[in-house]
């Protein structure tokens, strides 16, 4: 691991890490919309200006400093040094398995750090989905251009 991060070119790796935070940020936005949205609907009663008042702080509050994580885990397991050099079938599974590595550790800090700021598990499930749509999309993407 120590020879890979020696030989991480700055120039190719910063905008790529810059790509894959823009992504995780967008699909956590979107997940926590879908959660407004969902509980908006289901229970009309409930006041929502105060649910996005709670998302809105959640988001910046807990999980914007944690998704700090996602490249720092994308950068250790190879993401950007390793596995620029695979075949695509297997460079595209293991961007995937860093998505939901660094998913998992996302939430269990979340969880181990701020136990009242807990995200409903649907939330957590189609941010994952997201996140590793987003990383892999983006990589075809830019294979096919």
């Amino acid at each position: 691991m120590l020879n890979s991060l020696k030989q991480l070119r700055l120039k190719e790796v910063v905008p790529r890490m810059w790509a894959d935070f823009v992504i995780v940020q967008i699909a956590a936005l979107i997940s926590l919309a879908y959660v407004l949205i969902f509980r908006v609907r289901s229970s009309p009663d409930e006041h929502g200006h105060v649910l996005k008042a709670l998302l809105q702080g959640y988001y910046t509050d807990v999980f914007l400093p944690l998704s700090f994580i996602f490249p720092i885990i994308f950068l250790l397991t190879g993401v950007y040094t390793k596995a620029r050099y695979y075949n695509m079938t297997y460079k595209w599974r293991e961007v995937g398995k860093s998505c939901l590595l660094a998913t998992g550790v996302v939430f269990a800090a979340n969880f181990l750090l701020t136990r009242n700021a807990l995200v409903p598990r649907r939330s957590v499930v189609l941010f994952a989905i997201l996140v590793v749509c987003g990383t892999i999309g983006i990589r075809k993407l830019k294979h096919y251009l």
